[in-house]
């Protein structure tokens, strides 16, 4: 990460949503810091922002403070990249560090141990840590939020305090990006839980507002999403995936209300030639009558066109590495676009391995919570601490 060649992720157009907000812009600006190569030197300039696509984020804790520590050694006017990558980096280090050590309480730790290091050190997660994309936040907030269940569930009965710490990392991995949004249901069901089961008011109390937090942190985040993205996702998903997919386009569009006539950007995303995005009318339409919820609903009403997309999509939704995103930066040697696979060990069995079985891994995702209930229910005798590890793994 930081002896040269450096690896990292080249910008793909998200890095103003973190750069804006804290008054910098990339040098040079343009198409030419983006996808093929890294820009290394950001500098300061307020001006640089698009508050169309701006977000809130627990990314910008990171880096607010790279760009504090960077302030203090070196420059207010310039930061690289790398400093950003020492923080994604000392705080994943210590992250890991945590969960290896709730971990040495099995006595298979040292086979955990392996697995998890094969795992979180591979290039398709550490290229992460020198970027500005919001992937960093969601997986170090989740590699912490890993240790502190862990923790948990080992503790006949959680601490307040236990507590209160598990309930600030779910909410820093909640709001790391948008996506996270719906883990906040699951995650303050687990607190409530816990809250059910607590001993003495001011812990029961401690508890329920913890719940209560995550639920909000949720919704929060749902509900900051700005008109731009929240567009592009849903034109996205009605013109790359439902019409390409569909043996009569006019009439599933509209299924949503809009005219058949739109047929005519099936196959564009939102930044392709001739995307539709462009003509106002569309815009306005797809603004006023779609959104993620109706486009789930057409879904579950025709389970058959779901299992038909969700099979094209899972090969690729498998792989680690991003697309269109090389990992070197200019003057490296190295081609437009390249990508490194000096540790990729994990990243290729994902590829090679597990996109194969894709199928029915994501059957037994969705049998796992079942078998977990079955557990719960036939072994009422065993302790709080087993119980606890069950409900959290479901």
């Amino acid at each position: 990460m930081f002896v040269p060649p450096i690896i990292g992720l080249a910008d793909q157009g998200d890095f103003v949503r973190i750069l804006g907000p804290l008054g910098y812009a990339p040098k040079p600006k343009g198409p030419d810091h983006k996808y093929f190569y890294l820009t290394r030197k950001f500098v300061w300039d307020p001006g640089y922002r698009e508050p169309r696509w701006e977000q809130i984020t627990s990314e910008f804790i990171p880096a607010s403070v790279a760009i504090g520590l960077n302030r203090t050694v070196s420059s207010q006017w310039s930061i690289d990249l790398t400093s950003f990558g020492i923080v994604h980096a000392v705080l994943f280090v210590t992250g890991v560090y945590r969960l290896l050590r709730v971990l040495r309480h099995f006595g298979s730790h040292r086979i955990a141990w392996a697995g998890l290091l094969l795992v979180v050190t591979d290039v398709g997660y550490v290229e992460y840590w020198n970027s500005l994309y919001t992937e960093p936040a969601s997986f170090i907030w989740l590699i912490f939020l890993a240790a502190e269940s862990v923790d948990l569930c080992l503790n006949e009965q959680p601490t307040a305090w236990q507590t209160s710490r598990w309930s600030i990392l779910a909410i820093l991995l909640v709001t790391a990006k948008t996506q996270n949004a719906a883990l906040s249901l699951p995650l303050a069901a687990y607190a409530a839980l816990l809250a059910w089961r607590a001993e003495g008011t001011r812990n029961k109390i401690i508890k329920i507002i913890s719940a209560a937090s995550i639920v909000t942190s949720g919704l929060v985040m749902y509900g900051y999403l700005l008109p731009a993205p929240r567009l592009v996702g849903v034109y996205n998903m009605i013109f790359m995936a439902i019409l390409p997919e569909s043996r009569d386009p006019a009439s599933d569009l509209e299924s949503f209300g809009l005219s058949p006539r739109y047929a005519r950007y099936s196959g564009t995303v939102a930044w392709s030639p001739g995307t539709g995005i462009a003509d106002a009318e569309l815009v306005n339409s797809v603004q006023a009558r779609v959104n993620t919820f109706s486009i789930i609903k057409f879904y579950l009403v025709r389970p058959g066109r779901m299992w038909t997309h969700i099979h094209l999509v899972l090969t690729s939704a498998l792989s680690l590495r991003p697309e269109c995103c090389g990992n070197f930066e200019v003057g490296s040697g190295k081609s437009p676009g390249a990508k490194s696979y000096g540790v990729a060990l994990w990243s290729y069995f994902h590829q090679e391995v597990l996109s194969r079985v894709a199928v029915f891994l994501l059957c037994t995702v969705g049998c796992f919570p079942l078998i977990g209930l079955m557990f719960l229910f036939t072994l009422r005798d065993h302790c709080q601490q087993f119980h606890r590890a069950i409900e959290m793994a479901i």
